[in-house]
């Protein structure tokens, strides 16, 4: 396997990336028999120091007895750590491709599901009571609340058009089932959930896609708080902002 290393002692490094923060590496070393004789988290293999915790343990295996010469000890760890580097780097590769595989599986369902619904939604006089009632499966009673919100959420992803919707009410009172299930009803890529947005942080997202905003749903969840009037009254204006560009 690609992600397993064998070393001069027989004994192994398993690189176990964290798929969720690729930066995360788990090193689990094995010795000759296949028993676990350590576990260590740490980052890429490039970046590892003499004086890491892989460092040790490896410096533990290949010189024992603690009489090898630091630069002979550091010339086989620099050859290691080049190797698990490949290995990383192989590993890396793979769980791109995992990803993109899933990701195309699940735009094809999404267009399977697209086009079944198109055709629903053709053969209907009135779609919106449709819809109205899958959503009374949902909840009980804020039906024509949901189709409010969802038909301006809707308007926002197919017409492009800004549009703020606000849920005003007691606490407790449903206003984020309402969203919630308004939300439910739209594909997961056009919303982006957010609960703290900053002008720096919408600077550096520009940096990276100026259009990430584009045609999306931005979510900000419950703003009950004393605190959040202030924050919402910033964002506000970030947003309109971004629409007016």
């Amino acid at each position: 396997m690609t992600n397993i290393a064998e070393l001069p002692t027989k004994d192994t490094i398993t690189l176990i990336i964290n798929k969720k923060n690729v930066d995360k590496v788990t090193y689990v070393f094995k010795n000759k028999y296949g028993n676990k004789i350590g576990e260590y988290e740490n980052r890429s293999p490039a970046t590892l120091s003499s004086r890491s915790n892989v460092a040790r343990q490896f410096k533990q295996i290949i010189n024992p007895k603690g009489d090898m010469k630091p630069n002979l000890f550091n010339n086989q760890f620099t050859e290691l750590k080049q190797l698990l580097q490949l290995h990383y780097e192989n590993e890396l590769l793979i769980i791109k491709q995992e990803i993109a595989d899933k990701k195309q599986a699940e735009q094809e369902k999404d267009i399977v599901k697209l086009k079944e619904a198109i055709t629903k939604l053709q053969s209907l006089d009135y779609p919106l009571i449709y819809i109205g009632s899958i959503v009374e499966w949902f909840t009980a009673g804020e039906r024509n609340n949901i189709l409010y919100a969802f038909t301006v959420y809707a308007g926002q992803v197919v017409l492009g058009s800004p549009v703020s919707v606000i849920c005003l009410g007691e606490a407790s009172s449903g206003k984020s089932h309402i969203q919630e299930t308004a939300l439910r009803l739209i594909p997961n890529q056009y919303i982006v959930n957010e609960k703290k947005i900053t002008e720096a942080a919408l600077f550096n997202r520009a940096k990276k896609d100026e259009y990430f905003y584009d045609g999306k749903i931005v979510n900000y969840g419950d703003m009950g708080g004393v605190n959040d009037h202030d924050f919402m009254e910033e964002s506000k204006n970030l947003m309109k902002e971004l629409q007016s560009d």
